[in-house]
């Protein structure tokens, strides 16, 4: 039937002239390799069999794709071989352009039109610089629709958190969800990611879905799986391969992680204590993005000041730079007069040149990961307490910008205290490495570690 087919769609003989072909000039396309499953044994079988038929074989996946071949020691040997490419993501200079098109419609004032432009992008590269959801156009659209609705700024000043909560919304909107089975939905996926998060699982195959969801029927709320698992697929809230789920985007794990955490940690202890340890150890990335979703979700005092702990931590032997002493061994650095030059002739394209080479650095320098515990913020090393404090520093400032009219004065002079004197203590640790090699910076270059540091 196979061969009846193939002549039939290339026509007569084209299955003998495949046959007789040199193995090296057969290639094969294989679309979509998750469908196979998320079992690493099963795609190494898979990928066995298609290099014993084919010289050459190209294969397509989702990003779910890449944690199966690193949890397996078959799938990884099977596809050590390979050559990968990813797909670029919707990167600066095109959502500069999108946000500019969109704010074009029926501007009149171009002053108001640029600094429309603008704030959409600043929001938009905050939100989407995290990594926690792909730079797509579609998430670039949700995000300026969710600016242009709040108009009143309510959203934007609440912090980057409501964003995200903004665009799981708009998942469910699309998936045609009643609005009376929200906080249900949003209660099941709450519980699902903390069972899985226990686990320390970032899928779940068919049969633990149905032992969780008999659970949660007991204690919560009775309901058909089968039906809202194709709801939430619609959703794109999880995504299937073959019997195995998994939530589509990352900051859906983080989101619903932390308001598990919220929300029972008055009842529990013990997870008062868990958030405690994720918010000493705000260096590793998973950790820092659930701190992130819990103070959105946990008005408490407690939390801001473990958070503002671990700021006084950084850099603790290294002094804020001082203005007033340290500006006059800063101007000795200065041999000539700064000259400004700005092209003027056209804002637009220079826009779109400096958005490019926004591009080439976030693919030449991608964000360091550090992925393992230690005991104290001393024990990292400095570029690495670097990236602490910036991540430390935006969490706060999400807090307080959410936050201005709930919390005491008293703790907010405090903590901008702390705010500002963390920045000034790594604008001293780049003034001290600076000065300890002053050749380098009379030749225009400074030692590796602050180039790298200065990327984040």
């Amino acid at each position: 039937m196979l061969t009846r087919k193939v002549e039939d769609f290339y026509g007569p003989q084209a299955a003998a002239r495949y046959s007789q072909a040199k193995f090296e000039n057969k290639i094969v396309l294989v679309d979509d390799l998750d469908g196979v499953g998320a079992r690493g044994e099963v795609i190494a079988r898979v990928l066995k069999n298609l290099a014993s038929q084919f010289g050459k074989v190209i294969i397509t996946a989702g990003e779910r794709y890449e944690m199966t071949i690193v949890q397996s020691p078959e799938a990884a040997t099977a596809t050590e071989r390979y050559a990968q490419f990813k797909m670029l993501g919707f990167g600066y200079k095109l959502r500069y352009d999108l946000i500019r098109r969109w704010y074009q419609v029926g501007a009149d004032n171009v002053v108001e039109f640029q600094e429309k432009v603008v704030e959409a992008e600043r929001i938009i590269n905050t939100v989407l610089g995290k990594g926690l959801v792909p730079m797509t156009a579609f998430n670039t659209l949700v995000l300026l629709q969710s600016i242009q609705t709040n108009e009143n700024q309510a959203l934007v000043n609440a912090g980057m958190a409501q964003y995200y909560e903004f665009m799981l919304r708009q998942s469910l909107l699309s998936a045609r969800t009643p609005h009376n089975d929200y906080d249900e939905i949003q209660n099941f996926l709450t519980q699902l990611a903390w069972a899985m998060y226990e686990k320390g699982a970032k899928n779940i195959e068919i049969g633990d879905l149905v032992a969780f969801n008999k659970r949660y029927s007991d204690e919560y709320y009775r309901k058909d799986l089968m039906p809202r698992l194709a709801l939430l697929e619609r959703a794109k809230i999880l995504v299937k391969t073959g019997d195995v789920y998994a939530f589509a985007y990352s900051y859906l794990d983080y989101f619903f992680v932390a308001k598990y955490l919220a929300t029972h940690c008055n009842d529990q202890p013990e997870l008062q204590q868990r958030i405690k340890h994720l918010c000493n150890h705000l260096y590793l990335k998973e950790n820092a993005n659930i701190v992130l979703f819990i103070t959105y979700n946990l008005h408490a005092d407690w939390v801001i000041q473990e958070i503002a702990k671990v700021l006084n931590l950084i850099l603790a032997d290294i002094p804020p730079i001082q203005i007033s002493t340290d500006a006059n061994i800063l101007n000795t650095w200065i041999t000539n007069q700064a000259k400004l030059v700005v092209d003027t002739t056209d804002m637009v394209a220079n826009n779109r040149k400096l958005k490019e080479a926004d591009d080439n650095v976030t693919k030449r320098h991608p964000e360091p990961v550090h992925d393992q515990e230690v005991s104290s913020v001393s024990e990292l090393d400095q570029l690495a307490q670097i990236n602490l404090l910036f991540k430390t520093c935006e969490i706060l400032g999400h807090v307080l910008k959410g936050r201005y009219g709930s919390i005491r004065n008293q703790v907010k002079e405090d903590l901008m205290k702390r705010l500002f004197d963390a920045p000034l203590r790594g604008v001293n640790f780049f003034h001290q490495l600076i000065n300890l090699e002053p050749e380098r910076r009379n030749q225009g270059s400074i030692p590796v570690v602050a180039q790298e540091a200065s990327q984040d």
